[in-house]
Parts: C-alpha cells; sequence; structure tokens
C-alpha cells in the first residue's frame, strides 16, 4: 500500500473518530452478509457453527 493512500486512511479516520478495526469490522460483516447465504454449500457450512442457522433456514 503507498503511503499516500495510509496517510489518506489515517486522516479520514481521525476526521471521522474512527479506526481500522472499525472499518475493518464493518468490511467483515458485509463481505460476510453478501456471501455467506448464496449457496447450498455455504448454508452446510454455517449450519455447523452453532447460532449462524437463523430466520427459518434449516441444514439440507
Amino acid at each position: 500500500m503507498s503511503e499516500k493512500l495510509k496517510r489518506r486512511f489515517n486522516t479520514l479516520c481521525t476526521w471521522k473518530g474512527i479506526n481500522m478495526s472499525d472499518i475493518a469490522h464493518e468490511l467483515i460483516e458485509k463481505w460476510v452478509d453478501s456471501t455467506s447465504l448464496n449457496s447450498r454449500s455455504n448454508n452446510i457450512l454455517l449450519a455447523a457453527i452453532p447460532g449462524e442457522m437463523s430466520g427459518g433456514l434449516a441444514p439440507p
């Protein structure tokens, strides 16, 4: 990553009062939400994780 991009990122985080961990958490949540329920194999994987099969979904 370029130094310029790092400086811009740090400046924006400071301006918004957030840190890299906050950004990473948000990005991970969005990625998991967008990919985790899109296929049968992912549903099988989620069925193995306690508390992850909510909303009426059942393992195959």
